[in-house]
């Protein structure tokens, strides 16, 4: 066998630190164990894992008893339908290579050797799940596929430098080329080192505003962005636009150049029809766009909607986009898309003031006096209180969603920040009202701080549209009848009261006080915890708590899921113990970690089966975690019919947001009923548990009270996985 040997390497700084690209010659099963990579990349015929001597895959055998065929049936991630490509399950720690990573080129397939590469590196996004990595890989499709060594080089090279220039988190990426150094294929990558090194090196220095506007589009919708322009440069003709972006070239790979010319534009324009959400590069670059925010942590993305969309992805559905499709008799999208043009003017000219950001969702300076909830069904009530308002008391600071929600904004946190931070909230009842989720859910938010809060707000719903049967939860709040014409004779009572309110903090007469019974706490623990105690009981062999009657779990060490567990950094220990339990019952499970700042976690989150809430009052510091909870509040509501969130209160929040008290909790750290355990023979004090997770790998200590609490999540999220 031919000693593995490093001949040149290409070295990259990015902001992530300095990565690199290894040529090597030699044989690449002779990597010493010392030097191991998480991923190994092979190519295969679909379905042909035979040992052939000559091959990667027959080398794997026979210098290393790995055979590929057997991995076949034990895949981790299986990704053949979108990525033409399989993950192995790790491998036994005797091997130099962590994974084995298979792609699968099918025969008399059209695509282009560039295409298949290209679609190689998009599927390290999931594969890598954000952490950095490191990939070992021959000259692919060079041996029994046969195809141009000296191209193969050239695009892999080419591939490898624009990924990690564009933020894929790949330390190192080794070539391997069999037998000794060949002069062609050296000569190939000192090229590219000197290109790469070089546009590395340019990057750095480009800080400066390359273009005021970029336009995302599909191909079939060049018309619309023209259009777009068209109306753009009327307005303001010295505005510079980059709109050449919908032709892409299959035989290049384009996301860093996309990305460079992304992160240094002003404002980032996205015409969204049906023809966007069906191309995978437009979606892409959407989510580029929603990383371009976070780096700079201003408003970039501008979303038109222009044709209606069957299926959205949910992660571009936090996004506020300026809906311009014509939906209604009186709509008139090119009148719309004139607005959106001078909106979009006006914040390209004022970039530096802006102080609006889609990436600090926490609690802010922004303080409103007057929030305003209603039904856009039925919107002419608000209205009427909203122009009242702004002629006769011009100082109040009102939240008016379709003004406040400006395009671009993160619409779900911005509205809850709003309720949160408002010291008088009118909520106009009607029919639509009450059948709205969001409206309730605004409801339910204002009458938490009315309850909570009293001396920081007021609530008061106010009828507006005669409603035949007020549920029981809306009787709680004083309401007042506006029905017909009286509301136009409340505006200046509700006007005064208001105004009052926000400017001396004076309730007036009109304001009307809550009549509730208290409720019995100690009583419902009580309760709470004789439920427990029917479920479970002490093992008293190895001094953790089980369920008396085990769960239906048929087929489970062959089920496979996705669970994604949101968590701060400082509750890490809870995620550990929670991916042991769940593997001890799901081996099979797929568990993503977001922790910190984690530019893939919407993507994550769009496709998990269970989504683990891991609340604390750091979780509530962090505006990434915050933008990963209230997407996981989109996806809950978009199917009620199956439980999705699953939430663990580790903290007594004293810090977070009122909306997120209101959450329902699965379980709480914080309840006495896991400390009755240790009555019953559970040890008390801290134990240590080491990680199975092994992008978390060490050892974290745990309280036996608090392990019983996650052993019981653990349950609920397999219970809701097979239910």
């Amino acid at each position: 066998m031919a000693k593995l040997e490093t001949y040149d390497t290409i070295k990259l700084i990015t902001e992530l630190g300095e990565a690199e690209i290894q040529l090597c010659f030699g044989d690449i099963t002779t990597l010493p164990v010392e030097e191991k990579m998480d991923i190994l990349m092979v190519s295969a015929f679909p379905g042909d894992y035979t040992a052939i001597r000559g091959t990667v895959i027959g080398a794997l055998h026979a210098n290393l008893g790995i055979d590929l065929r057997e991995l076949s049936y034990r895949r981790e991630m299986d990704l053949r339908t979108h990525f033409s490509c399989w993950l192995t399950e790790p491998l036994p720690t005797r091997c130099p290579y962590g994974k084995i990573l298979c792609f699968e080129r099918a025969r008399g397939s059209t695509l282009t050797m560039i295409e298949v590469i290209r679609q190689m590196f998009r599927v390290f996004v999931p594969v890598f799940r954000n952490q950095e990595t490191t990939v070992i890989t021959p000259l692919l499709a060079t041996g029994n596929q046969n195809y141009d060594k000296e191209k193969v080089m050239k695009v892999m090279v080419e591939s490898a430098a624009s990924w990690i220039l564009a933020g894929l988190s790949m330390k190192c990426f080794k070539i391997v080329v069999y037998g000794a150094a060949n002069n062609k294929l050296v000569e190939v990558f000192t090229q590219q080192k000197k290109h790469w090194e070089n546009v590395a090196l340019k990057k750095q220095k480009a800080l400066s505003v390359v273009y005021d506007l970029f336009f995302i589009f599909a191909q079939e919708d060049k018309k619309y962005a023209a259009e777009i322009e068209k109306m753009i440069k009327k307005k303001n003709k010295d505005i510079s636009v980059y709109i050449d972006i919908p032709h892409f070239d299959n035989n290049k790979v384009w996301q860093d150049d996309v990305y460079r010319i992304m992160i240094t534009s002003k404002r980032i324009v996205a015409v969204l029809t049906q023809a966007y959400a069906d191309n995978a590069e437009c979606l892409e670059m959407f989510n580029m766009a929603i990383c371009c925010n976070r780096k700079v942590k201003k408003r970039m993305l501008y979303p038109l909607y222009l044709n209606s969309v069957k299926a959205m992805p949910l992660y571009m559905t936090v996004v506020q986009y300026f809906d311009c499709r014509e939906r209604k008799e009186g709509d008139n999208r090119k009148i719309k898309l004139m607005e959106a043009c001078d909106y979009i003017l006006s914040e390209s000219a004022s970039l530096e003031q802006d102080p609006a950001s889609t990436v600090n969702t926490t609690h802010s300076d922004v303080q409103y006096d007057v929030f305003i909830s209603y039904s856009h069904k039925h919107p002419a009530s608000a209205v009427m209180l909203l122009e009242y308002l702004q002629k006769h008391y011009p100082d109040l600071k009102i939240f008016f969603d379709r003004s406040e929600l400006t395009m671009g904004s993160m619409w779900q946190s911005s509205l809850y920040m709003a309720l949160d931070t408002s010291k008088f909230i009118f909520a106009l009842m009607s029919p639509s009202y009450l059948t709205s989720i969001v409206c309730q859910e605004e409801y339910n938010i204002a009458v938490a701080r009315y309850m909570n809060e009293p001396d920081k707000v007021v609530f008061l719903p106010v009828c507006v549209e005669d409603i035949d049967t007020i549920p029981a939860m809306y009787s709680h709040v004083l309401m007042l009848d506006g029905r017909g014409g009286k509301l136009k004779g409340l505006l200046p009572t509700l006007g005064k009261a208001a105004s009052s309110w926000a400017t001396s903090h004076t309730k007036t007469d009109i304001i009307p006080q809550s009549n509730l019974e208290p409720y019995d706490f100690k009583t419902a623990a009580e309760t709470r915890g004789k439920s427990v105690s029917s479920l479970y009981a002490v093992d008293q062999r190895d001094k953790v708590i089980r369920r008396k009657q085990p769960l239906d779990t048929k087929n489970s060490d062959t089920k496979t899921c996705h669970v994604v567990i949101s968590v701060s950094r400082d509750k890490v220990y809870c995620a550990v113990s929670f991916a042991k339990i769940l593997l001890e019952t799901l081996p099979k499970a797929n568990i993503d970690f977001l922790i910190d700042e984690n530019p893939s976690g919407l993507k994550e989150l769009e496709t998990a089966d269970g989504i683990v809430l891991m609340l604390s009052d750091d979780y509530f510091k962090s505006s990434t975690h915050l933008e990963e909870l209230h997407m996981a509040i989109i996806k809950q509501r978009a199917n009620l019919n199956k439980k999705t969130i699953f939430a663990l209160q580790t903290d007594r929040l004293g810090k977070a947001p009122m909306f997120a008290r209101l959450l329902h909790y699965d379980v709480s750290l914080k309840d006495p009923v896991w400390g009755g355990f240790c009555s019953e023979g559970l040890p008390t004090g801290r134990k240590m548990i080491m990680s199975v997770i092994k992008d978390f790998s060490g050892t974290f200590s745990y309280d036996n009270a608090e392990y019983a609490a996650i052993t019981k999540l653990a349950d609920d999220v397999i219970e809701g996985i097979y239910r």
